[in-house]
């Protein structure tokens, strides 16, 4: 479901400085941070293409605990990840594949679980993402080309869940990305899922906030 026909461009910034950068914290490309708390600990994830890792940070949110205790959860075929809780697992998605390339791009989302924040995050037929197994929950369909980099899960007043993620729209990549958002359906054995998988393009009720 389209929100929006501009590319939007974001800059974050955090006033007490930068929180590392990719020597220090030994990845590569440290990019693509989600922020999460869980059992009272705050966590920063991160990570593309050259594995997707989380570390702990201090009480207050803005410093590493300890370099030395940083843990992988995804290999390197994904960027962008997102950890979203849902009953009792964790559910890990990311973004593959050539995200950038207008009509040619190969980008969607897929997804893995976990019942613990730290992984290991495995695959329907049970491979782990670090090895690069995954479950594919969202790809392009006759209208849009390259879904992915989901920014933001959320759950309205009503209970549904909703995700935010970009894609192009076919033929009109010139314009640039696009920014949508779609209903987060489950399976009767827990595992999430698109009506169609891919994003929808008829006009629906949006979320009620």
């Amino acid at each position: 479901m389209l929100l929006h026909q501009n590319h939007l461009k974001a800059h974050l910034t955090l006033l007490d400085g930068k929180l590392f950068n990719s020597k220090e914290v030994g990845v590569k490309n440290s990019i693509e941070p989600y922020y999460i708390e869980d059992n009272g600990k705050k966590y920063l994830i991160w990570g593309s293409f050259h594995g997707i890792y989380g570390i702990e940070l201090t009480k207050g949110g803005t410093k590493v605990k300890n370099f030395n205790n940083k843990f992988q959860l995804g290999g390197s075929a994904f960027e962008a990840s997102y950890i979203y809780k849902r009953n009792k697992y964790y559910y890990l998605f990311s973004s593959i594949g050539t995200c950038c390339a207008g009509d040619n791009s190969k980008y969607q989302t897929v997804v893995g679980r976990s019942s613990n924040l730290k992984g290991p995050y495995l695959a329907k037929n049970g491979g782990s993402m670090l090895s690069n197994h995954y479950t594919v929950f969202l790809s392009g369909n006759n209208k849009f080309v390259g879904p992915g980099h989901n920014s933001r899960i959320i759950k309205d007043k009503n209970g549904k869940i909703w995700m935010l993620y970009h894609a192009y729209i076919r033929g009109k990549s010139s314009i640039g990305r696009t920014v949508c958002i779609d209903e987060v359906k489950w399976t009767k054995d827990n595992w999430p899922y698109f009506d169609g998988n891919g994003p929808s393009f008829t006009k629906k009720v949006g979320p009620y906030l």
